[in-house]
């Protein structure tokens, strides 16, 4: 199973596809839902398989990286 481990701080506002250029900055601290939207308009199977959920601070993504080449899930 593949890992992808998007920080906090390089998330977008995006509201029904379209991207929110005059958003504020991402309170990561009033963050309460995710959701997730596929919107690729394709017929056909797809399969998500979602076996967690977290987050990272600021300056983790370098470590978790590290971690994920030795992970033999991959």
């Amino acid at each position: 199973m593949a890992a992808n481990r998007p920080a906090l701080h390089t998330f977008e506002a995006i509201f029904r596809g379209r991207l929110l250029k005059d958003a504020p900055p991402l309170a990561t601290d009033q963050i309460r839902q995710v959701g997730l939207m596929i919107a690729d308009r394709r017929d056909g199977p797809f399969r998500l398989e979602v076996a967690s959920l977290k987050t990272l601070e600021a300056g983790d993504e370098k470590e978790t990286n590290e971690a994920d080449s030795s992970d033999s899930r991959h």
